[in-house]
This record gives C-alpha cells, structure tokens and sequence, in this order.
C-alpha cells in the first residue's frame, strides 16, 4: 500500500546542515507527488522561511509551519490556520511574558515571529540553521510592539548547551500563560 501523505521535517531531513537541497530529494518529492501522493513541509521555521522552502523543493501541497501556529496550503498561500499569542481574549501576552521573562533569567534574549517575517535581539542569528535568514538585531524587542507576535523564541548565552534547564525555568516564570519548547 501506497502512503497518501508525506509530511517532512525541513533542518536535518529535508534540509541537509549547510542548508541545501538535494536535488535528489526533490525529485523523489516530485515523483511522490506525480504519483498522488500529497507533501506537506512540516517545520518549526516560520511562513516565510518555510515559504521559501516550498518554493525551492516546488512539489509541495501544503505548509506547517511556525510550530504548528500557521497551516497554509501551497503554493497559493491561503492560511488555512494563522494562531497568534494574543488571539485568546484579546488580553496583551506579549509585553508581560517578555516582561516575565526577563526578571527570571536576567541576560534573556527574546526574538519575535510576525505576520511575514521575524526580528530578534543580539545573539539570535548567530543560533539559526544555514539558510534562516535574520534582519539586523533590535535593541529592545518590545519597541517593536504593538504588533500582533505568532511566535516568542528565547535564548540565553549561559544556557546553550542546557536547553531543557533553560525551558524549565521559563516555564516557571511565565506559569500556565504560555507553554514553552524547547529546539535546537
């Protein structure tokens, strides 16, 4: 039996660890798609990442990305699910967690995932996988607020080799008001 669906993870499946594609790959994708097969990139990475993504692997029916927050199908683009931090009851979340967060783990850097794109403090760029591309660093994150956030990454200099540590203590600051996971 034939699968029906095959959903691929981008860093380290898709993507090999300088960032490229196989040609390879893409062909096999190709063919699963020739043959009715439905492909779904699924990828922490946010929309415009994975979007670019798409656009170079060109075989791909539907997009995961942002962690799951943004479902789209492709290559038209239509989000089909585009969650928010602040889509609950319209309480701001966003200032108070960075706020939160801070006073827990002094040092903190926080980066945002907006609508299209991204911004981050000092520090995060250097963290990201070949072929994530990152505007220049911010000061502050929260100047760039008000603005609706799908996505708070977090990183700390002390903590990259204790990740799990890290969340834990995260997770303690900012109690039931967020879920943090960890990657990397």
């Amino acid at each position: 039996m034939s699968p029906r669906l095959v959903a691929i993870d981008v860093d380290g499946t898709l993507a090999r660890s300088d960032g490229t594609i196989a040609s390879r790959t893409i062909g096999a994708l190709e063919r699963a798609r020739s043959a009715g097969v439905i492909v779904v990139i699924a990828t922490g990475r946010p929309w415009i990442v994975a979007n670019r993504t798409a656009q170079e692997v060109g075989h791909v029916d539907h997009l995961v990305c942002s962690n799951g927050a943004v479902v789209a199908s492709w290559p038209d683009g239509e989000f089909e699910r585009d969650i928010y931090l602040d889509d609950g009851d319209g309480a701001p979340l966003v200032e108070p967690l960075v706020h939160l967060l801070r006073d827990a783990v002094p040092g903190i850097g926080i980066a945002f995932e907006f609508e299209r794109g991204a911004k981050a403090e000092h520090g995060f760029a250097d963290r990201l996988p070949p072929g994530v591309p990152m505007n220049e660093p911010v000061g502050d994150i929260l100047a760039l607020l008000p603005r609706r956030v799908r996505k708070m990454m977090a990183w700390h200099d002390e903590y990259d080799d204790r990740l799990h540590h890290l969340g834990a203590m995260m997770q303690t600051a900012v109690e039931d008001r967020a879920v943090i996971g960890t990657s990397g």
